[in-house]
């Protein structure tokens, strides 16, 4: 089901609330822009559908991994001081990036006994089997494991060799080990497998009845989500999403963003050279789905496409200042900019309309269509996102006082004035 079938169909079903399950960061270090092009994608859709009625949206930390013992070692200090610390990093980034905050952002750690009690409902089902202290879901005890990635299981890469797998395709959704942090189980010291957490929050913050939609960078479709669909399918019966959709890559010089690679550009340094808006508008302003590939003139179209909304809102409202009757109000978003992004988010046509509202802004005359349009846009702006700092009345007494001194070197200055 594509997003603007949700919206006409499954928004009805569900009596105007939406569940949404966002998978979120291993936290070991800063995120790049690629890692965030997801997050910021999905406050869009956030937006749109809290404007349809409710959304309940989980977005999940990964707080134990390989990376986050590697990086404690590498700095000589606890995992927990690790994860807490780019937590701390990643929710201060959120924030700079005007993300709508969602509901709930669950912790593994914090979760451990009921992923636990998970992994044993799975083995009492017959679904999973445990040797030697790991336990593994076996991929043959379902029907259709893969069926939704299109995957043949006979083609599968078996990319890890093990003795104690009854088949090398088999995943581990509990890891036997005494590296790091680690737990008492009924199998003995170890931690979940990565791909058990997502399906434990989705069973126990949403029940047994499956979300509206699940969400994620494109590299999540095989293995994560094709093995998070297996293990909730299995123990519930149900689908677990009716909608996935797929963010695509951020790539430099066409290779994909990774720290591996070493190819990347951290999320909070890019905002510091440039500002959270240019970033919000680089990763939003290419369809959702494909590839960005990273370069100056992406970033340079970007800030470009943000300074001509700028200056337009900017020139028009000095001169709406100018007006002592003139006010600007809040507004709802223009239906034609709603309905572009029910239509599969389509943000890139939503941004193009924009600039129409834009165009007919710098040729309007009159003063109180000039005061609607800069309502229309300010509200179509704030519906992707942007962070508005305008304070209309304030601007308005320094345009009075600077006219009333013959001060036409403020007036000047005032017309530079950058709003957002």
């Amino acid at each position: 089901m594509k997003v603007k079938d949700f919206f006409t169909k499954e928004l009805n079903v569900i009596d105007k609330s939406a569940t949404m399950y966002v998978c979120g960061p291993t936290v070991y270090d800063d995120p790049h822009i690629g890692n965030i092009r997801s997050v910021v994608v999905f406050d869009v859709l956030n937006r749109v559908l809290l404007l349809e009625g409710k959304v309940k949206y989980v977005h999940n930390i990964t707080d134990i991994d390989d990376k986050i013992i590697l990086k404690a070692k590498e700095l000589n200090i606890s995992e927990k001081e690790v994860s807490q610390k780019y937590e701390k990093e990643y929710i201060s980034l959120l924030k700079k990036l005007n993300i709508i905050m969602p509901n709930n952002m669950p912790k593994v750690t914090d979760n451990i006994d009921g992923i636990i009690s998970f992994i044993n409902e799975m083995i009492k089902k017959k679904f999973a089997y445990e040797v030697n202290g790991s336990v593994y879901f076996s991929i043959k005890s379902i029907e259709n494991y893969g069926n939704k990635g299109n995957l043949l299981i006979d083609q599968l890469i078996d990319n890890e060799k093990n003795n104690d797998k009854k088949n090398n395709k088999d995943f581990v959704i509990w890891k036997k080990t005494t590296e790091g942090l680690n737990f008492d189980s009924p199998w003995g010291k170890g931690r979940p497998g990565w791909h058990t957490e997502c399906s434990f929050f989705v069973k126990d913050i949403f029940g047994n009845k499956g979300i509206s939609i699940h969400g994620g960078g494109i590299d999540l479709k095989f293995p994560h989500h094709i093995n998070e669909m297996a293990q909730y399918e299995a123990c519930t019966k149900n689908e677990l999403a009716k909608n996935w959709m797929y963010v695509g890559h951020v790539n430099v010089d066409s290779t994909k963003m990774s720290k591996s690679i070493g190819n990347v550009v951290k999320a909070k340094e890019f905002i510091d050279k440039y500002n959270a808006n240019v970033l919000r508008m680089l990763l939003i302003s290419i369809d959702y789905s494909k590839p960005i590939d990273l370069n100056e003139n992406v970033i340079s179209n970007a800030e470009k496409s943000l300074l001509k909304i700028k200056n337009s809102i900017t020139k028009a409202m000095v001169n709406l200042s100018l007006n002592s009757n003139s006010s600007i109000n809040e507004k709802k978003p223009s239906k034609e900019m709603i309905d572009l992004l029910k239509n599969n988010l389509d943000i890139p046509s939503a941004i193009t309309f924009i600039y129409k509202i834009v165009k007919e802004l710098n040729q309007e005359d009159s003063n109180k269509r000039k005061e609607n349009l800069v309502e229309e846009i300010i509200a179509n702006m704030k519906l992707l996102g942007f962070s508005f700092k305008i304070n209309f009345n304030s601007l308005k007494e320094k345009v009075k006082n600077a006219k009333e001194n013959s001060d036409y070197q403020t007036l000047d200055n005032l017309k530079k004035e950058l709003i957002l």
